[in-house]
Formats: structure tokens, C-alpha cells, sequence
């Protein structure tokens, strides 16, 4: 409700920490009378199979979890082997799935 007071200046866009939190989000827009991505652009991230099944289809950030795998096993044994090892960061890159809830709004 706060969103649609904002009137011109509200978001043009979000993006939701998981797919079913930017279902849920396209589910209350549609209820308030908004379209997505008519009015507002709307990202998940997992790439879950349900993102599939949104209507419209969800865009939404896929993560490398193969990747992440074999980076935690890796870094498994480099422990063992060394547990004086201090932590570090791994950053793995993700991939944008482009569906139709998202569009140049303006």
C-alpha cells in the first residue's frame, strides 16, 4: 500500500532474495491493480521451477551450485590439510534467466 501512495516516484523495479518471495511480490501487485512488467519490473533469485510457472514467467538470477560444490570440496580438503588455513571468499558468477517480468519501463 506504502508502494502505490508513492504514485510517480515509486520503484520502477525489484528484486526479491528468492524466486518465491518475487512470486508472492507479483501475486500483491496483480491484486493492487499493477502489472508486471507493464508497471513494474520484478527479478527472483534460485531460478527455481516455479519461476517457470509465474504468470508471466519469472526472470530471475540462476546460481552456479555445481560450481559452489565443487568450490566448498576443494576448499574441504585445503583444510584438512592445513587447518591453520584462515577463511577466504570464493565469488562465482550467476546468470540472469531474461523471462517477461521484466521490461524497459518509462
Amino acid at each position: 500500500d506504502q508502494m502505490l501512495r508513492m504514485g510517480d516516484n515509486r520503484p520502477t523495479a525489484i528484486c526479491c532474495a528468492a524466486d518465491i518471495y518475487a512470486i508472492t511480490m507479483c501475486n500483491v501487485l496483480r491484486k493492487k491493480g499493477l502489472s508486471v512488467p507493464k508497471d513494474l519490473a520484478l527479478v527472483g533469485f534460485d531460478n527455481s521451477q516455479v519461476s517457470l510457472l509465474n504468470d508471466p514467467p519469472l526472470t530471475t538470477m540462476a546460481m552456479p551450485y555445481l560450481e559452489m560444490g565443487k568450490a566448498a570440496g576443494r576448499l574441504l580438503i585445503e583444510m584438512i590439510g592445513d587447518p591453520t588455513m584462515v577463511s577466504r571468499t570464493i565469488n562465482l558468477d550467476c546468470q540472469l534467466i531474461e523471462r517477461k517480468t521484466c521490461s524497459l519501463i518509462m
